[in-house]
């Protein structure tokens, strides 16, 4: 659902000790079958955050930030339309290094939630969809 209309994004050269690390962080988290620390409470907080209007900016990575103040206003109203959290269920890590929930609402579909969060804990990258059946 966010997405980066017009922006700059800015890549980072990694070394190949630092990629190497990262793959086997993200095939120790998929063969464990565990969520990033922070991740669960970040996707509540994030869309109870946008249902009322008040999302933390300085939660976010600047690219999101930027997206979300731009798509405010839609993200709000579908947001709003789903009603409370009913439930959030860890579904896996995602393929990029992010984790991939599933949110039940009270009145709204079941929506596909993959997030990632920086080494700070600041959320870079959340999409919403519905989740598959």
């Amino acid at each position: 659902m966010v997405q980066f209309p017009n922006q700059k994004v800015t890549l980072v050269r990694i070394s190949d000790e630092e990629a190497q690390r990262r793959a086997d962080a993200l095939a120790k988290r998929e063969h464990e079958h565990v969520a990033t620390p922070g991740s669960e409470a970040a996707v509540r907080r994030s869309l109870e955050e946008l249902a009322a209007g008040t999302p933390s900016y300085d939660r976010m990575g600047p690219q999101l930030a930027e997206a979300t103040r731009q798509q405010l206003p839609v993200l709000q109203r579908t947001t709003q339309s789903y009603g409370r959290i009913k439930s959030i269920d860890f579904k896996a890590p995602g393929p990029t290094g992010g984790d991939i929930y599933n949110v039940t609402f009270e009145t709204g579909p079941v929506v596909k939630v993959t997030i990632i969060l920086d080494p700070d804990g600041k959320i870079v990258f959340e999409q919403l969809e519905p989740a598959s059946p």
